[in-house]
């Protein structure tokens, strides 16, 4: 599971440095970027094993960022896990109707979230 990269699409940089910090810790490559201008882009060139994918930020909003990965027939694969602040319903309900893996709640455990990234990534190679 090792030397998996892990992209993350997040407009605060607090979050950013803290995730960066604890998913390198677990033995993992992050890459960040504050936006979702440049993720197509950038997925298309590093191929990440998975994405962590802020729903709330300037220009394209994290379930835009969804759609248009998941339309892709390059990226369409890789795994989104959604982390937002947004906990109501139809938000939620919205994330896994445009193929989601899973939804994380801000603010959230940094273990608990460090678990969930690795059974989507072990689902995801087992499934491949």
């Amino acid at each position: 599971m090792d030397n998996k990269i892990i992209l993350i699409v997040e407009d605060d940089l607090h979050i950013i440095e803290l995730l960066t910090y604890n998913l390198g810790k677990e033995g993992f490559n992050v890459i960040a970027l504050p936006n979702g201008e440049t993720v197509l882009e950038l997925a298309s060139k590093i191929k990440p094993d998975l994405i962590l994918l802020d729903l709330m930020m300037p220009g394209l909003n994290g379930h835009e960022i969804l759609h248009l990965l998941k339309r892709n027939m390059r990226l369409y694969r890789i795994p989104v896990i959604i982390i937002s602040a947004l906990i109501n319903k139809e938000v939620i309900n919205k994330s896994f109707d445009l193929k989601a893996a899973e939804y994380i709640a801000k603010p959230f455990n940094v273990k608990e979230l460090v678990k969930i990234v690795r059974r989507v990534l072990s689902r995801e190679t087992v499934s491949v």
